[in-house]
Protein backbone atom coordinates (compact mmCIF):
# COMPACT_ATOMS: atom_id res chain seq x y z
CA UNK A 1 0.00 0.00 0.00
CA UNK A 2 2.73 2.42 0.78
CA UNK A 3 4.52 1.31 -2.68
CA UNK A 4 0.78 2.85 -4.82
CA UNK A 5 0.23 5.51 -2.27
CA UNK A 6 3.78 6.88 -2.89
CA UNK A 7 3.56 6.35 -6.65
CA UNK A 8 0.24 8.08 -6.48
CA UNK A 9 1.62 10.96 -4.99
CA UNK A 10 4.91 11.52 -6.99
CA UNK A 11 2.69 10.99 -10.18
CA UNK A 12 -0.07 14.10 -9.02
CA UNK A 13 3.02 16.49 -8.50
CA UNK A 14 4.84 15.68 -12.04
CA UNK A 15 1.64 15.60 -14.26
CA UNK A 16 0.75 19.09 -12.90
CA UNK A 17 4.23 20.18 -14.30
CA UNK A 18 3.36 18.33 -17.88
CA UNK A 19 0.13 19.61 -18.13
CA UNK A 20 2.13 23.20 -18.34
CA UNK A 21 3.28 22.00 -21.34
CA UNK A 22 1.31 19.28 -22.97
CA UNK A 23 3.13 18.87 -26.10
CA UNK A 24 5.82 17.33 -24.90
CA UNK A 25 4.28 14.30 -23.64
CA UNK A 26 1.81 13.88 -26.00
CA UNK A 27 2.73 12.24 -29.78
CA UNK A 28 0.68 10.63 -32.74
CA UNK A 29 -0.50 7.12 -32.36
CA UNK A 30 -0.15 5.25 -35.71
CA UNK A 31 -3.28 5.44 -37.45
CA UNK A 32 -4.69 6.27 -41.00
CA UNK A 33 -4.97 10.04 -41.01
CA UNK A 34 -3.24 11.64 -43.79
CA UNK A 35 -4.00 14.95 -46.04
CA UNK A 36 -6.83 13.63 -47.64
CA UNK A 37 -8.64 12.23 -44.37
CA UNK A 38 -8.05 15.70 -43.01
CA UNK A 39 -9.49 17.34 -45.82
CA UNK A 40 -12.49 15.11 -46.11
CA UNK A 41 -12.88 16.18 -42.59
CA UNK A 42 -13.10 19.75 -42.96
CA UNK A 43 -14.97 19.76 -45.79
CA UNK A 44 -17.60 17.52 -43.83
CA UNK A 45 -18.48 20.82 -41.57
CA UNK A 46 -21.22 22.70 -42.91
CA UNK A 47 -22.51 25.79 -41.56
CA UNK A 48 -25.77 24.06 -40.50
CA UNK A 49 -24.14 21.16 -39.04
CA UNK A 50 -20.94 22.04 -37.58
CA UNK A 51 -22.33 21.69 -33.89
CA UNK A 52 -23.12 18.60 -34.15
CA UNK A 53 -20.20 17.44 -36.41
CA UNK A 54 -17.47 19.48 -34.82
CA UNK A 55 -17.41 17.43 -31.66
CA UNK A 56 -17.05 13.95 -33.47
CA UNK A 57 -14.19 15.66 -35.25
CA UNK A 58 -12.57 16.66 -32.33
CA UNK A 59 -12.54 13.51 -30.24
CA UNK A 60 -11.77 11.27 -33.36
CA UNK A 61 -8.59 13.32 -33.58
CA UNK A 62 -7.64 13.18 -29.56
CA UNK A 63 -7.96 9.87 -30.26
CA UNK A 64 -4.92 9.12 -32.58
CA UNK A 65 -2.88 11.12 -29.83
CA UNK A 66 -0.69 9.23 -27.11
CA UNK A 67 0.14 10.54 -23.86
CA UNK A 68 3.36 9.63 -22.37
CA UNK A 69 3.68 11.03 -19.23
CA UNK A 70 2.25 10.07 -16.25
CA UNK A 71 -1.33 8.69 -15.90
CA UNK A 72 -2.08 8.08 -12.50
CA UNK A 73 -5.00 5.67 -12.74
CA UNK A 74 -6.54 3.18 -10.39
CA UNK A 75 -8.56 -0.15 -11.07
CA UNK A 76 -10.29 -1.63 -8.42
CA UNK A 77 -11.36 -5.37 -9.43
CA UNK A 78 -13.32 -7.95 -7.47
CA UNK A 79 -15.26 -11.01 -8.53
CA UNK A 80 -18.32 -13.28 -7.54
CA UNK A 81 -18.79 -15.84 -10.33
CA UNK A 82 -15.34 -16.71 -11.07
CA UNK A 83 -12.57 -15.42 -12.57
CA UNK A 84 -14.23 -14.00 -15.44
CA UNK A 85 -15.52 -10.80 -13.16
CA UNK A 86 -11.92 -9.68 -12.27
CA UNK A 87 -10.66 -10.21 -15.81
CA UNK A 88 -12.62 -7.71 -16.66
CA UNK A 89 -10.38 -5.37 -14.74
CA UNK A 90 -7.35 -6.67 -16.16
CA UNK A 91 -8.54 -6.35 -19.50
CA UNK A 92 -9.58 -2.53 -18.60
CA UNK A 93 -6.15 -1.94 -17.18
CA UNK A 94 -4.66 -3.40 -20.30
CA UNK A 95 -6.95 -1.06 -22.44
CA UNK A 96 -5.80 1.82 -20.86
CA UNK A 97 -2.17 0.35 -21.43
CA UNK A 98 -2.79 0.97 -25.41
CA UNK A 99 -3.93 4.61 -24.84
CA UNK A 100 -0.74 5.88 -21.74
CA UNK A 101 2.31 3.91 -23.39
CA UNK A 102 4.78 2.51 -20.67
CA UNK A 103 7.81 4.91 -20.25
CA UNK A 104 10.01 4.30 -16.72
CA UNK A 105 8.74 7.25 -15.58
CA UNK A 106 5.17 6.21 -15.49
CA UNK A 107 5.53 2.19 -15.39
CA UNK A 108 3.59 2.04 -12.02
CA UNK A 109 1.06 4.39 -12.81
CA UNK A 110 -2.05 2.27 -14.34
CA UNK A 111 -2.35 0.01 -11.18
CA UNK A 112 -4.97 -2.56 -10.21
CA UNK A 113 -6.39 -2.67 -6.68
CA UNK A 114 -8.01 -5.65 -5.12
CA UNK A 115 -8.98 -7.56 -1.95
CA UNK A 116 -7.10 -9.55 0.00
CA UNK A 117 -9.52 -12.30 -0.25
CA UNK A 118 -9.66 -12.48 -3.90
CA UNK A 119 -5.60 -12.39 -4.55
CA UNK A 120 -5.49 -15.30 -1.92
CA UNK A 121 -7.82 -17.32 -4.46
CA UNK A 122 -6.48 -16.26 -7.76
CA UNK A 123 -2.90 -14.88 -6.90
CA UNK A 124 -1.89 -15.81 -10.67
CA UNK A 125 -4.22 -13.71 -12.15
CA UNK A 126 -2.16 -10.38 -10.70
CA UNK A 127 1.29 -11.64 -11.04
CA UNK A 128 0.79 -12.83 -14.61
CA UNK A 129 -0.96 -9.37 -15.58
CA UNK A 130 2.06 -7.01 -16.35
CA UNK A 131 0.58 -4.37 -14.08
CA UNK A 132 1.08 -3.11 -10.15
CA UNK A 133 -0.91 -4.23 -7.86
CA UNK A 134 -2.17 -3.47 -4.31
CA UNK A 135 -3.76 -6.41 -1.67
CA UNK A 136 -6.01 -4.16 0.22
CA UNK A 137 -7.21 -6.13 3.82
CA UNK A 138 -10.51 -7.77 3.82
CA UNK A 139 -12.74 -9.28 1.78
CA UNK A 140 -14.84 -6.12 0.60
CA UNK A 141 -12.40 -3.21 1.29
CA UNK A 142 -12.86 0.42 1.34
CA UNK A 143 -10.72 2.59 -0.52
CA UNK A 144 -7.66 3.35 1.55
CA UNK A 145 -7.46 6.69 2.55
CA UNK A 146 -5.28 8.71 0.37
CA UNK A 147 -5.36 13.01 0.27
CA UNK A 148 -7.26 14.31 -3.08
CA UNK A 149 -4.03 16.05 -3.91
CA UNK A 150 -1.89 12.88 -3.89
CA UNK A 151 -4.92 10.09 -4.91
CA UNK A 152 -5.22 8.72 -8.69
CA UNK A 153 -7.06 11.03 -11.48
CA UNK A 154 -9.02 8.29 -11.80
CA UNK A 155 -10.75 5.62 -10.47
CA UNK A 156 -12.12 2.84 -11.97
CA UNK A 157 -14.38 -0.08 -10.81
CA UNK A 158 -14.12 -3.15 -13.18
CA UNK A 159 -16.69 -4.73 -12.60
CA UNK A 160 -19.58 -3.29 -10.49
CA UNK A 161 -20.39 -5.69 -8.08
CA UNK A 162 -22.41 -6.48 -4.49
CA UNK A 163 -18.42 -6.98 -3.14
CA UNK A 164 -17.04 -3.45 -4.82
CA UNK A 165 -19.99 -1.13 -2.38
CA UNK A 166 -17.61 -0.70 0.23
CA UNK A 167 -14.86 1.03 -2.18
CA UNK A 168 -17.45 2.88 -4.29
CA UNK A 169 -18.66 4.30 -1.37
CA UNK A 170 -15.51 5.96 0.18
CA UNK A 171 -13.52 6.07 -2.70
CA UNK A 172 -15.16 9.82 -3.08
CA UNK A 173 -12.86 11.09 -0.69
CA UNK A 174 -10.07 10.77 -3.46
CA UNK A 175 -11.81 13.81 -5.12
CA UNK A 176 -11.16 11.38 -8.18
CA UNK A 177 -12.85 11.24 -11.46
CA UNK A 178 -14.43 8.18 -10.60
CA UNK A 179 -15.95 5.47 -13.10
CA UNK A 180 -17.82 2.03 -12.87
CA UNK A 181 -18.63 -0.66 -15.34
CA UNK A 182 -21.09 -3.35 -15.12
CA UNK A 183 -20.10 -7.19 -15.85
CA UNK A 184 -22.70 -7.47 -19.10
CA UNK A 185 -25.21 -4.79 -21.06
CA UNK A 186 -27.59 -4.45 -18.29
CA UNK A 187 -27.42 -1.04 -17.22
CA UNK A 188 -27.13 -0.84 -13.17
CA UNK A 189 -27.66 2.14 -10.29
CA UNK A 190 -24.28 2.88 -8.62
CA UNK A 191 -24.62 2.10 -4.80
CA UNK A 192 -26.49 4.70 -2.61
CA UNK A 193 -24.28 7.63 -2.09
CA UNK A 194 -20.80 6.22 -4.84
CA UNK A 195 -20.00 8.75 -6.74
CA UNK A 196 -19.41 8.48 -9.89
CA UNK A 197 -20.43 7.34 -13.58
CA UNK A 198 -21.78 4.12 -13.95
CA UNK A 199 -21.07 2.45 -17.95
CA UNK A 200 -22.04 -0.65 -19.37
CA UNK A 201 -19.71 -3.66 -21.08
CA UNK A 202 -22.09 -4.74 -23.44
CA UNK A 203 -23.29 -3.80 -26.91
CA UNK A 204 -24.74 0.07 -27.42
CA UNK A 205 -27.15 1.37 -29.35
CA UNK A 206 -27.76 -0.62 -32.88
CA UNK A 207 -25.11 -2.96 -32.34
CA UNK A 208 -26.16 -6.64 -32.58
CA UNK A 209 -25.09 -9.55 -30.34
CA UNK A 210 -26.41 -12.88 -28.31
CA UNK A 211 -27.43 -12.68 -25.00
CA UNK A 212 -28.45 -15.80 -23.09
CA UNK A 213 -31.51 -16.23 -21.08
CA UNK A 214 -30.84 -16.45 -17.78
CA UNK A 215 -32.97 -19.53 -16.96
CA UNK A 216 -30.86 -21.40 -19.97
CA UNK A 217 -29.08 -23.84 -17.30
CA UNK A 218 -32.60 -25.15 -16.41
CA UNK A 219 -34.07 -25.21 -19.98
CA UNK A 220 -31.25 -27.81 -20.94
CA UNK A 221 -31.65 -29.80 -17.77
CA UNK A 222 -35.18 -30.36 -18.68
CA UNK A 223 -34.19 -31.07 -22.04
CA UNK A 224 -31.95 -33.52 -20.92
CA UNK A 225 -34.86 -35.45 -18.85
CA UNK A 226 -37.13 -36.33 -22.04
CA UNK A 227 -36.69 -38.98 -23.48
CA UNK A 228 -37.02 -39.43 -27.41
CA UNK A 229 -35.30 -37.21 -30.33
CA UNK A 230 -39.21 -36.60 -31.28
CA UNK A 231 -40.59 -35.31 -27.58
CA UNK A 232 -37.63 -33.11 -27.57
CA UNK A 233 -38.79 -31.52 -29.85
CA UNK A 234 -41.61 -30.83 -29.50
CA UNK A 235 -40.98 -29.44 -26.34
CA UNK A 236 -38.59 -27.26 -27.78
CA UNK A 237 -41.83 -25.97 -30.35
CA UNK A 238 -43.91 -25.54 -27.16
CA UNK A 239 -40.96 -23.31 -25.28
CA UNK A 240 -40.73 -21.12 -28.20
CA UNK A 241 -44.17 -20.53 -28.33
CA UNK A 242 -43.96 -18.93 -24.40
Amino acid sequence: MEDFAANSAQARYELETERATPRRCLRRAASRLNDAVFQQMAGSVKLNNKAQVMPHLIDQLCSCLEWTGRAPIAVFTHEAQGKGDLMLGVKTADALRENFPRTEANKNDIALLTAEALHKKQPGAFEDSGHPFTVLDGATPAAPQLDPGKAPTHAIVAPQLAATKNFQKSVGTWGSTVSSTTEYSKKEPLPPGAPGTGYTTGLGAGEVGITFDAGLGAYEQHQDGIEGEENKRAARLENSRR
